[in-house]
Formats: C-alpha cells, structure tokens, sequence
C-alpha cells in the first residue's frame, strides 16, 4: 500500500501538497482515520463535487484503507451546515459502521487539521497528527488513492474551482496537472490581463501573474482588476494577536523579522490562514511577512 501511493506520487490535495505515502509509513499502529472535507475557505467546491458525484466510491476507499491499515474507526468531517452533502453521505453511510459522520460548526479556519483534530478527540499535537495515531486525509487524496489501487493511476489531474467577482458564474473544472491556467480563462470566455489571479482560496491564496495547475492547488480565484490598499502604520489594537489560531503574535513577527527576537516568536507555527491580514484596520499584510519569517526569508 506504502509502495503503490509513493511510485504513484499520491499527495495531500488540500493545499499541503505533503507525500501521502509518509502518513502511512509509521512504526506506530494508525489507530484513527479523518476525512477532512471541511473546505471553510469561501469558494472552494472541489471536494463537494466529489462527494456529490463519488460518494460510494469515496467511502468504499476509506473501508479498504481501513482495512489494509488495519485502522479501528474513521471520522467524515463535514460542516453542519452543508446539509446537501450530509444527506448524499447518510444514504451510504448505513454499509460502514466504522465510519463516522462528524459534523462541525462553520467557522474558520475549521478546516485547519489541527482544529479539527481538537474538536473530535479533544487534544493536540506538537507536529504531525500520528502521535496520536491518527492520520488526516482530505476527500481529493482518498479519491486520488481509489485511482492509484484500482487502475494503478498516478496523481495527474484533479478538479479545479474558478471562482470570484471577475467571472459571471463559478465553474468548477477538472484538469490534468501542468494546465497552462491561461487556457482555461481563455476557454471560459475572459482575458487573463483583465483580471488578477490568486491560487488557492481568498483567505490563504496568493496572487500571481500566471498559474500552472498543480496537484495541491484546489482553486483559481479570479478578481476584477482594482486598485489596492495601501498599508498603514500599526495601531496597536491586537487583533491579529487576538484572532490567531496558532495563538501567535503577527505584528510581533514582522517586526522582529531581522534579528534574534524572531525564533521566540515561532513563526513555524503559523498556517497561512490570512485571518491576520484580514482582520488588521491598517490593512498590513501581515500573513506575507509572517511567511516570510516562517520560511526564513531575509532573517
């Protein structure tokens, strides 16, 4: 099983792009499975449509996973309010007693698997959910997996959202891996140079000039082209400290992003959600120095 996902190139689709086959080489006996299909970021439908048109297929994968790994129980992680998809899921559920519905409330980022980790089993990690003995895959990944048992497929292609204010209706797309994403825009009836592209959601994309489809990258948000705001000086008011859910300190970061400072601040920690970059008043764009710190850029 291990052999087939690392010669396939199987990887988490939710944005992580992480090797799936090193989730399940462990020493340690994997005792939980979580599909995460909590998708929080607004926009993005790639795994609903998913759900929507494989749901036998999905959590057929999710027993024969169970099965090989010999893994005791499995948590389907869904958004209470995504009632359509509750339903697909409870029609088929009834056949997999070791798999679990489990509904969680709206919230972003919810989706975060440490978050969800904390809500199901009420405790946290230091680094990778296996010291719990758990393992998180998202419903892209577990698809990806049915292809790679079934037919011996590699990871090349997967579904797309185009969403945002520059298109008149979103679409969701499935394409092969390397899709020049010009080619779409141009398929769908717009000019690439009239509006601006961000890959991956609005919440932790990030804007780029052209795009290549990649196997992480679950949506392309296009937006009318309009001036930006300029950042101002911090006020000192705490939100991004306040709304983190990493519990870190932005502002503290990209202050302390040159000197020593920065390593007791744990950049590391951050994941990218944006809320900080969000939530600031001075419209700082905290998230892209807080990455920036993370990766260690110019420190």
């Amino acid at each position: 099983f291990v052999n087939i996902l690392k010669d396939l190139s199987i990887r988490g689709m939710g944005g992580a792009n992480f090797p799936t086959y090193l989730k399940y080489k462990t020493k340690t006996r994997i005792k939980h499975l979580v599909i995460n299909a909590v998708e929080c970021e607004p926009y993005i439908k790639a795994d609903y449509i998913l759900i929507k048109e494989k749901a036998p297929i999905i959590l057929e994968t999710i027993d024969a996973i169970m099965t090989i790994n010999k893994i005791d129980d499995a948590y389907f992680v869904v958004k209470k309010n995504n009632t359509n998809i509750i339903k697909i899921l409870n029609k088929v559920l009834g056949r997999y007693p070791k798999i679990k519905l489990t509904l969680v409330p709206d919230i972003y980022p919810m989706g975060w698997e440490r978050s969800i980790i904390n809500y199901i089993f009420k405790k946290d990690y230091k680094d990778i959910p296996i010291e719990l003995d758990i393992v998180v895959n998202n419903v892209s990944t577990i698809y990806a997996i049915y292809e790679a048992l079934k037919y011996h497929k590699p990871l090349i292609d997967r579904i797309v959202t185009f969403a945002g204010d520059g298109l008149k209706k979103n679409v969701d797309v499935f394409l092969k891996v390397g899709t020049d994403v010009s080619e779409v825009i141009d398929v769908l009836g717009y000019k690439k140079d009239d509006l601006i592209l961000i890959t991956g959601g609005p919440m932790m994309g990030t804007s780029v000039k052209d795009a290549i489809i990649t196997s992480d990258i679950n949506a392309i948000i296009l937006l009318k082209d309009k001036e930006l705001d300029i950042p101002d000086v911090c006020i000192r008011c705490g939100k991004c400290t306040s709304i983190c859910p990493a519990k870190l300190s932005p502002i503290l970061i990209k202050e302390n992003i040159d000197n020593k400072e920065l390593k007791n601040l744990h950049p590391e920690k951050c994941v990218e959600c944006g809320l900080c970059s969000y939530i600031c008043p001075a419209k700082i764009l905290l998230r892209e120095h807080v990455i920036r710190a993370k990766r260690g850029d110019n420190v």
